[in-house]
């Protein structure tokens, strides 16, 4: 008998963008189609974190310089798990939850994330980091396709 092993993460989706605020709300919609098509649901919270941290690689990292980048990738574990990672062109601070003045427009952002994701954090990755955070989703819903349409070539539009 063979024995039983964990499937391995399987990257569901990437994509590089300008540092910009614009690229933050083009990474919440490209989040919500992507898992969306792989079949993933009730995401509402997945998007938050997703948008947090892209904003926060624009507004505190080398990212959101000119010429800027940042890289989002979602990557699917086992057990409903989605892995929302964003990787930035580096900073002088490490990410932390801050402290917000009840009347202050920041520093909420990392504390959102602490409370939806089941697990958070940063590696560093070359120049920059990667600030990752664990989403558990209900499991995602099989994508059907006709047989004879593996791809979803010819589905039809209403």
């Amino acid at each position: 008998m063979a024995a039983y092993r964990e499937p391995k993460p399987s990257t569901i989706a990437v994509v590089t963008l300008p540092g910009t605020a614009r690229a933050v709300t083009v990474v919440r919609h490209w989040a919500a189609l992507v898992l969306e098509t792989d079949g993933w649901t009730e995401v509402d919270d997945t998007l938050l974190v997703v948008t947090e941290l892209a904003a926060n690689a624009v507004r505190h990292t080398a990212s959101g310089r000119p010429g800027g980048r940042m890289e989002v990738v979602l990557i699917g574990e086992a057990d409903g798990l989605v892995r929302v990672e964003v990787a930035d062109e580096g900073a002088a601070t490490i990410p932390t939850v801050g402290r917000a003045d009840w009347d202050g427009l920041g520093g909420r952002g990392l504390r959102l994330v602490s409370t939806l994701a089941a697990a958070w954090g940063a590696r560093l990755a070359g120049r920059g980091r990667t600030v990752w955070a664990l989403m558990r989703l209900p499991p995602a819903e099989p994508v059907a396709r006709p047989a004879d349409d593996p791809c979803g070539e010819h589905a039809e539009s209403h």
